[in-house]
């Protein structure tokens, strides 16, 4: 949870007073959240693909005829 890039830190920098908008700094920090959570899933479902996915990726990637095993 506290593994944070340099671009996430850096995102959320301390403001100046001139530039300081409360709206952007939350939208900022619960965007940063959800790609997490993205970035979270996505590794999940690499080490344990659930079924559906299993079925979808290679019935896009392959171009002939399917059958049933």
């Amino acid at each position: 949870m506290l593994d944070f890039t340099e671009a996430d830190v850096a995102a959320l920098r301390h403001p100046t007073k001139s530039s300081f908008n409360l709206d952007h700094i939350a939208a900022t920090a619960m965007n940063l959240k959800d790609i997490r959570q993205i970035e979270l899933q996505l590794a999940a479902e690499r080490q344990e693909p659930p079924e559906e996915l299993a079925r979808y990726l290679p019935g896009r990637m392959y171009v002939g005829p399917r059958t049933v095993a």
